[in-house]
């Protein structure tokens, strides 16, 4: 209730102080745009697999894995269930990543042949790749 207050002082507010045409624009895109997100909301609440995929059982590529962003998305991939494949260049924080997120993950080189030599170690031990998220950076 006071969500719709605190929006009819705004209108007026804006109705006071500007065109005709932009007040019409203003409630036309109110009556739009309220509505749907507010019912988007609902939904979502009532039944979130139609709104998000779940990545149970998925495996995950992640490349970066031992730093703060890829650590952060292994957390999240590894709390909704997904296997993780972890790939980054430094091996001590690998290690330190993989404690963090308790999940499946596999050490790979710097070198390309490494990392060809660790995605094939991943499809046996983990199956095919299903996401990829490519997070390295230089």
């Amino acid at each position: 209730m006071l969500l719709y207050a605190a929006l009819g002082a705004v209108v007026l507010f804006f109705c006071v102080t500007t065109s005709p045409q932009a007040v019409a624009r203003l409630l036309l895109h109110l009556a739009v745009w309220l509505p749907y997100h507010c019912g988007r909301h609902v939904a979502s609440f009532l039944a979130p697999s139609f709104f998000w995929k779940s990545v149970q059982g998925e495996v995950v590529v992640l490349t970066g894995g031992a730093g703060g962003i890829g650590k952060l998305i292994a957390t999240k991939f590894a709390a909704a269930g997904a296997t993780l494949v972890l790939l980054d260049k430094s091996a001590e924080l690998l290690d330190e990543a993989r404690k963090a997120v308790e999940a499946a993950a596999r050490r790979a080189g710097s070198t390309a042949a490494a990392t060809y030599a660790a995605m094939a170690q991943a499809a046996e031990a983990a199956g095919p790749c299903t996401i990829l998220v490519n997070n390295a950076g230089i």
